[in-house]
């Protein structure tokens, strides 16, 4: 019981946590490092070397981290997403530490393992309350809100796509881009982006015997859309996503107020 009780405190120390997140941030570092250094392995075998050893020792703190979590709280520790995420970064980094040792640099999954890497950085959100609360609220969004809102603009994108077509896909100088209804959907989804609107605006070739109002018709027609799927739609998904924020941090700062209570009544 005495040594429960030392764990927990153990692992819920700031000690703990910040020894944690400085070795996060050292095997970031060490990755990049890594990267950097396998381009030209010959000349970096030495370093290559050492980032491995280094690579290993960190994956053994990872494994004695997990191991104190879930001795302590075994059933609880699964419940947590932030947790499992943990556990399957680790799987993956003995899976690919297991293809380095019996299998070949050759291997597409080993190196697909290998740039799995990558994810170990994000481990620090488990241990920034802040991170959390972002993380949970664009997920949020992402499971409810943004299906909606995307079958919406998906919607307004057909009806702009048909328009586009019978106005501008007729001539013979817009077909690259106004020809056919995919067309047409990949050039207003390109507007939706509002990074290549001018290259899309700037291929409206008029003939010189058209009548004028057909290049303003043309301008009407693109600076709609953008206002309309660009500026409405992104201000849309970004109000959705501060509104699930507020709603992440309320329910952050309620579990954090409850589990210093229940520790209070722990020491009592």
């Amino acid at each position: 019981m005495a040594l429960h009780f030392f764990l927990l405190k153990l692992i819920h120390s700031a000690v703990f946590r910040n020894f944690i997140m400085t070795i996060i941030l050292i095997n970031t570092m060490t990755t990049a490092f890594y990267a950097s250094f396998s381009k030209n392995p010959t000349k970096y075998a030495t370093h290559l070397q050492v980032l491995e050893i280094l690579d290993s020792m960190f994956l053994g703190i990872y494994t004695i981290e997990f191991v104190l979590k879930v001795s302590i709280r075994p059933r609880a520790f699964f419940y947590n997403g932030f947790n499992c995420f943990d556990f399957i970064v680790l799987i993956l980094s003995y899976s690919q530490m297991i293809l380095m040792k019996f299998g070949s640099d050759n291997l597409g999954v080993f190196k697909v393992l290998r740039s799995i890497r990558a994810l170990r950085p994000l481990r620090s959100v488990s241990f920034v309350g802040g991170l959390q609360v972002i993380v949970s609220a664009l997920l949020t969004t992402l499971r409810t809100s943004f299906f909606h809102i995307m079958v919406l603009l998906s919607l307004i994108m057909f009806v702009f796509g048909i328009m586009g077509y019978y106005i501008f896909g007729y001539g013979e100088d817009n077909q690259e881009d106004w020809g056919t209804l995919p067309q047409c959907i990949l050039s207003l989804f390109v507007l939706v982006t509002a990074e290549g609107w001018p290259d899309v605006e700037s291929n409206f070739h008029i003939n010189s015997s058209a009548c004028e109002n057909s290049f303003c018709w043309s301008r009407v027609y693109i600076v709609s859309f953008l206002c309309l799927g660009h500026f409405v739609f992104s201000n849309l998904f970004v109000a959705v996503i501060i509104g699930q924020i507020d709603k992440a941090t309320s329910e952050y700062e309620t579990k954090k107020l409850t589990k210093q209570e229940t520790d209070l009544a722990r020491r009592s």
